[in-house]
């Protein structure tokens, strides 16, 4: 609210400074003008700390903060109260936040045999490549229903450039030691 008054009390000390009835009134433009770009970076930083904390509890908002700013990686994150600069942090931030949240089945133990009636005796896959990773992430629905992992699918779509090299892996070494 203290923006939208510096912004109109900007304009007309603009209005009179140009008409000339006081000199005093352009140094006072200039500092108005001053404050008003302070006012919108601090309120614009504002919003993107609590966009960013709203992650989990509002991921609507969130996807449509990503949606409507069409940008690929986010030049700062706060986590956990920790403000993340670099892209290495920002990507192993968002990977203590997934491994969090991750949740391993219970009904798989990694000594039993496949059965011969399994699929993986009747589907050969020898190795999955990045154009399959990449396709696979593009046909996912943006929807805001989660998986077991708890992470919303528009996420993964938003993230793309940095998870396909590890899906990538994951799924290779999945296929190349028979472990889902």
């Amino acid at each position: 609210m203290a923006t939208k008054r510096l912004i109109k009390r900007k304009a007309t000390v603009r209005k009179l400074a140009l008409k000339g009835v006081n000199p005093d009134l352009f140094d006072e433009f200039k500092s108005l003008r001053s404050s008003v770009k302070h006012n919108i970076q601090k309120d614009y930083n504002t919003y993107l700390r609590h966009m960013e904390n709203g992650l989990v509890s509002d991921p609507r908002r969130f996807k449509s903060y990503f949606k409507n700013k069409n940008i690929n990686s986010p030049e700062s994150l706060f986590y956990n109260n920790v403000r993340y600069d670099n892209d290495g942090d920002i990507a192993n931030a968002f990977a203590d936040y997934f491994s969090s949240v991750f949740k391993p089945s219970t009904d798989f133990d990694g000594n039993d045999e496949c059965r011969s009636d399994c699929a993986g005796d009747l589907v050969k896959i020898e190795n999955v490549t990045y154009d399959d990773v990449a396709l696979a992430i593009k046909e996912l629905k943006s929807s805001l229903t989660v998986g077991v992992d708890n992470i919303p699918s528009f996420i993964i779509k938003g993230c793309t450039e940095f998870l396909i090299y590890p899906l990538l892996v994951l799924f290779n070494l999945s296929l190349k030691t028979s472990v889902s």
